[in-house]
């Protein structure tokens, strides 16, 4: 792989920070080209994705930083080297959901229809982002033997060099590519439509999606949850938690938005 894409005298451009560029801006055309049919500004939506955008950023390295890290780094220049890897999906998401029900309600548009919205784009932005991970060897998978197994040789990569391991970055971007056919599906087919709907069904799919590609990684710096002891470090990662809380957090939202039909 290629995490420094080119190097020109003291200019260096980083694949990861490409990619992710890329993500942050594919996704923000798409949702502002899909506002018009929920009935809101693509302007709106445009605006929105700058602060998306920041809270992303700011959250997914926070993140970062205080499990993989240490929290201390957070308050050193260490917290602004993105193109190096490092970024906590979960941290960033989070981050673009409060951000977004902020600048929602301050526009007085429904956080739920916003939501919609941004869902798929928001699947396709994180693809792009996991090519950017897989250039860069970060999030990178246990040892096997597989034939598709990718193996880094690059010296500056994240992962372990010359060593067979399982593709989980493109595990994950691959997965949020199915996540996105699956939620237009049901966008396009279900009868019963309520706000929020599109948004509920992409928290499911994509905690189950990474609860699974969790169990292929082998980064073992990403943090685990082990209950003060009770059960053994390793068992359960920090995002395959979070997941959890997310397909919980899906299911109640569900029962509680199926009745406000758009």
């Amino acid at each position: 792989m290629y995490p420094l894409l080119f190097e020109l005298g003291p200019v260096k451009l980083y694949t990861y920070g490409l990619m992710m560029a890329i993500g942050f801006l594919a996704a923000i055309q798409w949702s502002a080209h899909r506002a018009t049919r929920y009935g809101v500004s693509p302007e709106f939506i445009s605006n929105l994705g700058m602060w998306i955008i920041l809270a992303g950023i700011v959250g997914g390295r926070l993140a970062f930083l205080a499990i993989e890290e240490s929290p201390a780094d957070i308050f050193s220049l260490k917290f602004f080297e993105i193109w190096k890897g490092g970024m906590v999906f979960y941290g960033g998401f989070i981050g673009a959901v409060l951000i977004s029900v902020w600048y929602s309600r301050k526009n007085k548009v429904n956080f739920f229809t916003v939501a919609d919205i941004m869902s798929p784009a928001l699947a396709l932005g994180h693809f792009f982002g996991r090519i950017g991970c897989t250039f860069a060897g970060c999030c990178f998978g246990k040892q096997c033997e597989l034939p598709w197994a990718i193996t880094f040789t690059n010296p500056l990569s994240l992962a372990p060099l010359n060593v067979a391991l399982h593709p989980t970055q493109l595990y994950d971007a691959f997965s949020n590519l199915l996540i996105i056919g699956i939620l237009l599906l049901i966008e396009k087919k279900s009868k019963n439509r309520f706000r929020g709907q599109i948004f509920v069904y992409y928290l499911g799919l994509y905690a189950i999606g990474r609860s699974i590609v969790e169990d292929f990684r082998g980064d073992s710096s990403r943090g685990f949850v082990d209950f003060w002891g009770i059960y053994p470090n390793e068992w359960l990662s920090t995002s395959t938690f979070i997941g959890i809380l997310m397909l919980a957090t899906a299911i109640g939202l569900y029962f509680k938005l199926r009745t406000q039909k758009i």
